[in-house]
């Protein structure tokens, strides 16, 4: 899961900035009495503002929660629970945005396997897989082919040619003097 110091303060800030609205004298929380009561078409743009900036809240702390965890075995579910939401709802949140969180995650985890390969040459592939959440080493292979187009090994060694050119080139103009 999600460790409780960082995904707990996460889900601590998020409860703090919801702004929950007080309950009534007789116990029920408002959206409960309004169910009964006649709406007018204003009240319904309100709570679709109201809706959407909720979506966009969850959407944030979600992908926040994946950025800082992502070496570690995240799921919905165990996101949902650290932001005290339900995986159904953070599902409608990627959604409103076009996206998943598995794809959320994908993302995170290949655009940090690509900068350790390119900037860690010595660290094996494997090891890269592991640093990035994956637990097995073929996993993160074929998930990084479909990616990028390359298997790792194969994305490194033309990331140093290509570093090796562009620093042959920008020598290339001082042997010219």
């Amino acid at each position: 899961g999600v460790a409780a110091g960082e995904a707990g303060g996460v889900a601590r800030a998020a409860a703090g900035a919801r702004g929950r609205r007080p309950r009534l004298a007789i116990g029920l929380p408002p959206a409960a009495v309004e169910c009964h009561t006649r709406r007018r078409p204003s009240d319904q743009v309100h709570m679709r503002a109201h809706t959407i900036h909720e979506q966009q809240r969850l959407h944030l702390l979600a992908s926040t929660v994946i950025a800082r965890n992502y070496r570690r075995p995240l799921t919905l579910a165990g996101v949902a629970k650290a932001l005290s939401s339900s995986p159904r709802q953070i599902q409608r949140a990627y959604t409103r945005f076009d996206s998943s969180f598995s794809e959320d995650l994908l993302a995170v985890r290949m655009s940090m396997a690509r900068q350790l390969l390119i900037e860690q040459p010595s660290i094996p592939v494997a090891d890269v897989a592991r640093l990035v959440g994956y637990s097995r080493a073929t996993h993160f292979a074929r998930a990084f082919r479909r990616r990028f187009g390359l298997a790792p090994a194969a994305f490194r060694e033309r990331e140093a040619r290509a570093r090796e050119s562009s620093r042959a080139l920008a020598r290339a103009p001082d042997q010219q003097r």
